[in-house]
């Protein structure tokens, strides 16, 4: 992901050409293949020197302004762009011969890139939740007033932790939401609909669960691209494990 941003940056910044290569499951391959060209680095690195010899080539065609060809021809992973091309066959008809190959179980190739959502096991079930220390996350959008991360209201990029040590309730004149899509005014009045943390409270004393964690996150869910959601959600997940937390109750709008 640091390579990634490093690249965006002196493509943007300074008007040079960038390669880079990464694995398929690299990723900062879902956060930048729409703006880099990402050659296929695989996983194993006896592919070296095949890996950048098509970073040569490539790399040679676009400092000369030469046209960049497929993806399968030039050895880089997919960016999700439609491109226009004039083709001998109508879309219906290309459209029949891949349902066609497919009912007959005969290899086909899609035009379009679907998206793909890895399988995720389950995770096991807290075995005594009055022992586990349970964390609070919401994709609504609450936030300290003044909104000191800068959450954006669409198609957030960050997120934030915020402190709720020693409290057993929200006010609403402590909280603002940056979140755009759902009438907020509730919420607004009462963010504990929202985070529920007089709920956790009552809990915790009742000993159902064993801690409430001392701090929530929140970040904003609305019209995020499937690249920023993954990268959010693996950096949430890395400080619920760092900070020892058992069990997330997640919160949305």
């Amino acid at each position: 992901m640091a390579a990634g941003a490093l690249c965006v940056a002196v493509q943007s910044q300074l008007g040079i050409p960038v390669i880079t290569g990464m694995s398929e499951e690299n990723p900062g391959v879902d956060l930048y293949r729409d703006a880099l060209y990402i050659i296929d680095s695989g996983t194993n690195a006896a592919r070296m020197r095949d890996v950048l010899a098509k970073m040569a080539n490539l790399g040679r065609k676009l400092v000369n302004k030469n046209a960049i060809g497929l993806p399968a021809e030039e050895g880089y992973l997919r960016r999700g762009l439609l491109r226009d091309q004039v083709v001998e066959q109508t879309a219906a008809r290309r459209l029949i011969d891949m349902l066609v190959a497919k009912v007959k179980g005969e290899p086909f190739e899609s035009e379009m890139l679907p998206t793909s959502f890895e399988s995720i096991p389950m995770p096991s079930g807290i075995k005594d939740l009055s022992k586990a220390r349970v964390m609070l996350i919401t994709d609504g959008g609450l936030v300290p007033k003044g909104n000191p991360d800068k959450i954006p209201g669409t198609a957030a990029t960050r997120w934030g932790s915020y402190d709720i040590k020693g409290r057993d309730d929200l006010s609403g004149k402590d909280y603002e939401i940056s979140h755009g899509g759902y009438d907020a005014r509730f919420v607004q009045e009462d963010p504990d609909r929202l985070v529920p943390l007089d709920a956790m409270r009552e809990m915790e004393q009742r000993g159902v669960i064993g801690k409430l964690h001392d701090e929530f996150i929140s970040t904003s869910g609305r019209a995020n691209p499937l690249s920023n959601t993954r990268r959010l959600g693996r950096e949430m997940a890395e400080k619920a494990k760092r900070e020892g937390v058992d069990a997330v109750i997640l919160t949305s709008t």
